[in-house]
């Protein structure tokens, strides 16, 4: 029985017919299992001893293809077929690790929006303040021989857009106060016509007194000061405003309660209407309601007058006006006024007379 082992390196069996290998070099790789100094890996036996089976994806077939051809490397230079590529803005669609989103769409959006912003503001304080823009006259829009156009209102010039919803509302307030005065002035006269005698003609023609008197009066007083405090941020407009404006509301309080022969339907007079037996029933129960009707419109303006006046306070105390700059402008205003420029010469004028006079006289 021979003592080598068939499964050991051949040339360890050959050392001593092998003329370029140490022997005892060979003998001791053999005897301890170590690779010999002298081996090359290019002579390494390349065939696996049978009793070990082949791994499933070993290149132990030709041209090492796979047997599991899942599982087989794509090859150089192969291409993705375009149905498995991702489709979309992968910065936009997908977020990192961490939960984050990609926000940078959105971000450049609000840029947009606030660079338009910026420009359109600019375009506006452009179009109030430029010297060579003529502004004509344009309210009230009647042109009737004589008649025409006697201010310049256009708030997409001349009111800031911050500024411009509240003081579009108070247009709406005035055109609102003048139509309810409108229709209490029909209601008197549905008064008038049912109940008769001198204290209804006397509240008939204090209705029609307060529709010429209160409906221009009330857009000069309070409208265009509060126009021209938004349009050029006067402190003196604005006391001038808060000043009649608190009047506005305190009259149409008192129009809404309707007191006998002071101009108004209103609720009182209504009531007395319904209460009376004088006359036709159904038609005192129809005029009465009516007239109770007014009323109800003139508390309810009354209330929108006092939410406006809170508001447009609040927004006063954010503009930086104050009494000493209203005084300020006051003053200015009125030394640039014709009228008072020629009272201050007049006065100066026989002052120095007076004077000069009573230089001769000793």
């Amino acid at each position: 029985m021979s003592d080598s082992n068939p499964f050991g390196d051949p040339d360890a069996r050959n050392a001593t017919n092998n003329p370029f290998v140490d022997g005892g070099s060979a003998v001791s790789a053999a005897n301890t299992g170590a690779p010999s100094q002298n081996f090359i890996p290019s002579v390494a036996p390349t065939t696996a001893p049978s009793s070990r089976a082949a791994a499933p994806n070993d290149f132990s077939t030709p041209f090492g293809f796979y047997e599991d051809q899942s599982r087989r490397p794509a090859a150089y230079g192969a291409t993705t077929p375009s149905s498995q590529l991702p489709t979309g803005n992968m910065a936009g669609s997908y977020s990192d690790g961490a939960g984050r989103v990609d926000t940078s769409d959105l971000r450049k959006r609000q840029e947009d929006l606030e660079r338009k912003a910026a420009e359109l503001d600019r375009r506006e304080s452009a179009l109030r303040n430029g010297p060579n823009i003529v502004k004509t006259n344009n309210w009230p829009g009647i042109h009737c021989g004589p008649i025409g156009p006697c201010f310049y209102q256009d708030f997409d010039v001349d009111i800031a857009i911050e500024y411009k919803g509240i003081v579009k509302g108070m247009y709406y307030v005035w055109l609102a106060y003048s139509l309810i005065l409108v229709l209490d002035m029909i209601a008197c006269i549905a008064y008038m016509a049912t109940v008769g005698g001198t204290t209804v003609a006397t509240t008939f023609g204090l209705s029609i007194l307060w529709v010429v008197l209160f409906a221009p009066c009330s857009f000069l007083l309070w409208f265009r000061p509060l126009y021209k405090a938004f349009r050029s941020d006067s402190s003196m407009n604005f006391f001038i405003f808060f000043a009649i404006f608190s009047v506005q509301c305190g009259v149409t309080i008192v129009q809404c309660l309707g007191i006998n022969a002071c101009g108004t339907a209103g609720i009182i007079n209504g009531l007395t209407l319904l209460a009376s037996q004088e006359g036709n029933r159904a038609t005192n129960i129809g005029v009465g309601i009516f007239m109770i009707a007014i009323g109800v419109l003139f508390a309810t303006l009354a209330l929108v007058d006092f939410i406006m006046l809170i508001r447009i306070h609040r927004i006063y105390r954010t503009t930086g006006a104050s009494f000493a700059k209203a005084q300020q402008e006051f003053a200015v205003t009125s030394l640039k006024n014709p009228v008072v420029q020629q009272v201050a010469v007049d006065a100066a004028g026989r002052a120095a007379q007076d004077a000069w006079a009573g230089r001769g006289q000793f």
